[in-house]
C-alpha cells in the first residue's frame, strides 16, 4: 500500500492498524535521515503501525530494525514472498524460500535482540511447489512469531490462477507453528468468509480487494458500508484532499495515478480520464469523474 493510500484509509478509519509497503535492506543501510523521511507519510496518530522489511542479509536487516526501533517502531514484518523478477534476481523477498536457512537466520537474529517486538513474516506457498511449505515452515518453529501470513500461491505462479488455493492454505495451517493469516484472491466478503471456513485460519489478507474496494473491511466486520464503486469515487476524493493538504508528504502526479490505477484499473474511463490531465486537483479530478461525490 502506497503511503497515501495508508493515510486515506487512516482518515476514513478503515484500517485498525498500519503496515508500510516494503523497506527494502540492501548492502547499505538507508542513513537516519532516509529512514525519517519515509517513516513520515507512514505514522498516523493512533494507529499502530508495522514496519514490513525486506532483504537478504541478517545483520543488516537487524540494523535497520534498530533504527526503526528507535524511531518508535514497535511491530515487523518479513518479506519473504514478493515474486517480483528483480527481487528474486536479488536474492531477497520470494528468492529466500529456496534457503530456508537464510530465513531463520534473519528472523532468529531479530527475535532474539528484540524479544519484545511483534514480528511476523509474510510468505508464499513455495518457490516452485506447494511441497515446500513443510520445510519453511519448520523453519520459524520456536521463534514465537505472531503470525505467519501465507499467499496460496507459489512464486513461479505469480498471479496465475489456481484451483487448489484453499486447500493449500489449510494445509499450512496444520504445519505452521504460528497463526496463518490466509492470502491469495479475496476480493469480497464472500471470499473471506470461504476461507475462513474452509481453512481454519486465523485470518485474511487482501491486498488487491481493499485497493479495489476501500471499504471491503468494514463489510468484512458487518459495519455500514458504501457500495464499491461508490466506494472508490469517495476514497479517491479523499485521497485528492489528503494530497493537497499536504503536498510535500502525498501530493505527486505518479502516486495520484497509481491510486487510480489501484482503485478502477487500466481500462476503466475514470483512470483513462485521469492519466490524460495534464493539472491535477480536486477540481479537475472532478470535472474528468462527473460523478465524484462532492
Amino acid at each position: 500500500m502506497s503511503p497515501l493510500f495508508c493515510a486515506t484509509a487512516a482518515a476514513l478509519d478503515l484500517l485498525p492498524e498500519m503496515i508500510t509497503p516494503f523497506l527494502r535492506i540492501s548492502q547499505d543501510i538507508p542513513r537516519i535521515g532516509k529512514i525519517r523521511k519515509w517513516l513520515k507519510p507512514l505514522i498516523i496518530q493512533g494507529k499502530p503501525l508495522t514496519v514490513q522489511l525486506m532483504g537478504d542479509s541478517p545483520e543488516n536487516l537487524l540494523k535497520a530494525a534498530k533504527l526503526l526501533r528507535a524511531e518508535g517502531v514497535a511491530s515487523f514484518n518479513l518479506n519473504f514472498a514478493c515474486p517480483s523478477g528483480q527481487v528474486i534476481r536479488s536474492g531477497a523477498g520470494g528468492a529466500l524460500l529456496k534457503n530456508t536457512g537464510q530465513m531463520r537466520r534473519i528472523a532468529s537474529v531479530i527475535r532474539e535482540s528484540m524479544p519484545d517486538t511483534a514480528l511476523s513474516v509474510k510468505l508464499r506457498i513455495g518457490f516452485l511447489s506447494p511441497a515446500e511449505y513443510s520445510d519453511i515452515a519448520a523453519a520459524f518453529e520456536g521463534l514465537n512469531l505472531n503470525f505467519m501470513a501465507v499467499h496460496f500461491r507459489t512464486v513461479s505462479e505469480g498471479y496465475r490462477k489456481i484451483t487448489d488455493g484453499l486447500d493449500r492454505i489449510r494445509n499450512a495451517v496444520l504445519k505452521s507453528p504460528a497463526p496463518v493469516i490466509g492470502n491469495g484472491d479475496i476480493m469480497t466478503v464472500a471470499d473471506a468468509q470461504l476461507m475462513l471456513k474452509e481453512t481454519g485460519c486465523a485470518g485474511v489478507m487482501c491486498a488487491r480487494g481493499l485497493l479495489r474496494d476501500p471499504f471491503l473491511l468494514r463489510r468484512l466486520k458487518e459495519q455500514e458500508a458504501p457500495a464499491a464503486e461508490v466506494g472508490r469515487r469517495i476514497f479517491y476524493r479523499n485521497a485528492l484532499e489528503i494530497a493537497e493538504s499536504a503536498p510535500e508528504k502525498y501530493w505527486s502526479r505518479p502516486q495520484l495515478i497509481e491510486l487510480a490505477r489501484f482503485i478502477w484499473g487500466v481500462s476503466s474511463p475514470e483512470f483513462q480520464r485521469i492519466i490524460k490531465l495534464h493539472e491535477f486537483s480536486v477540481e479537475t479530478v472532478r470535472k474528468a469523474c462527473v460523478n465524484l461525490p462532492d
